[in-house]
């Protein structure tokens, strides 16, 4: 199923994205805001079903469930019995454009320390499935129960390629990683979700368009 969210409130400070970048955005978002295309299962929502996604060796399970939210009412839930790496995946088959760029993406949060969390896509072939393109991001004390965004771009080197949902160790075992939104876009019609201004930016941004006004009402009495 796919789901293009349109950029809405606060346009202002929304991040468009060229190509050849990757970043990793803090939230909260602003609800509703940027603009990507999921992919089938990626939602996590009833009626997307995860039929597609599997794991290796049977380390990895991915679930959904409804809390922690950020989009929609379900987000997806990855855990596994080991305290090292582990990972779901899927294949989209016969959906990309070869030497077309795309923008990977998706949402993601863990709950326990250790180790990081990723998201990798891939051509078929052996260690060199995911080697493409990814993100990840370490879960620390500073990172921990918090949601990301995060983003990469690719250049498609096949028609049907396999993105991963990854959790890297150490850290503890059955460890809650989450994940939300993931999109395969092309680069051209990718927008990033726009993180929700701190008060004291809001604070900044009212004074200096309250001064923009007054310069301007003197300007009209002059």
């Amino acid at each position: 199923m796919n789901r293009i969210i349109i950029s809405a409130g606060l346009g202002f400070f929304g991040l468009v994205v060229s190509s050849a970048q990757t970043g990793i955005i803090e939230g909260p978002f602003v609800p509703e805001s940027g603009q990507y295309t999921t992919v089938p299962g990626g939602t996590f929502e009833v009626g997307d079903s995860l039929a597609g996604w599997g794991d290796h060796n049977n380390v990895g399970s991915l679930t959904t469930v409804t809390s922690p939210a950020q989009r929609g009412d379900q987000v997806g839930r990855l855990s596994g019995w080991s305290n090292g790496n582990y990972a779901v995946h899927k294949s989209l088959d016969n959906t990309l454009t070869a030497g077309q760029s795309y923008v990977l993406s998706g949402f993601f949060r863990g709950d326990d320390l250790g180790g990081s969390v990723a998201v990798d896509i891939g051509n078929f072939g052996g260690q060199a499935w995911y080697g493409v393109a990814n993100f990840s991001h370490a879960t620390t004390q500073d990172t921990v129960g918090k949601w990301y965004f995060g983003y990469v771009t690719f250049t498609a080197d096949n028609p049907t390629m396999r993105v991963r949902l990854v959790r890297n160790g150490p850290t503890a075992t059955f460890a809650s990683t989450y994940f939300d939104d993931i999109a395969v876009t092309p680069a051209a019609d990718f927008v990033a979700p726009t993180p929700v201004p701190e008060p004291a930016t809001l604070l900044g941004l009212g004074a200096a368009l309250w001064g923009l006004r007054i310069r301007r009402a003197g300007q009209r009495r002059g």
